[in-house]
């Protein structure tokens, strides 16, 4: 979807909130590191954006970098998930227990969410609709 979208466009026509199709892109970056290799796996390694930033999109930050660091990002919870069993047991951030099934419904539930609002964002931009 971003990858057939205009440079200046993707970076720009925006809801109020300012969301953008790239900041989706970094967001769940950063949600698939929180969950699956931070939370889940418990790796210690810093955040990959601040989280008020998260959404927002910065000069030097690029379509490819971002859309490279997902996919590597989902590659690495990728590994992690297929070594692990549904029934693993994690403290979550709220310090409620959750299991491993109960991570993967929550980033399919983020993940499809967070589609429709490119879908949004894309028509807007030119008219494209999702298929």
């Amino acid at each position: 979807m971003i990858y057939r979208t205009s440079t200046t466009k993707i970076y720009g026509t925006r809801p109020r909130s300012g969301l953008s199709l790239l900041g989706l892109v970094k967001h769940l970056a950063g949600t698939e590191q929180h969950w699956f290799l931070k939370i889940y796996a418990g790796i210690d390694e810093p955040d990959l954006f601040d989280s008020e930033a998260d959404f927002r999109i910065d000069q030097d930050e690029t379509a490819d970098g971002l859309v490279g660091l997902y996919m590597h990002t989902c590659q690495r919870a990728r590994e992690v998930v297929a070594t692990g069993k549904l029934d693993d047991v994690v403290t979550t951030p709220s310090g409620a227990p959750g299991n491993l099934r109960a991570i993967l419904a929550h980033m399919i539930q983020e993940t499809a969410r967070h589609n429709g609002h490119a879908d949004i964002i894309r028509e807007a931009i030119d008219g494209t609709t999702g298929q």
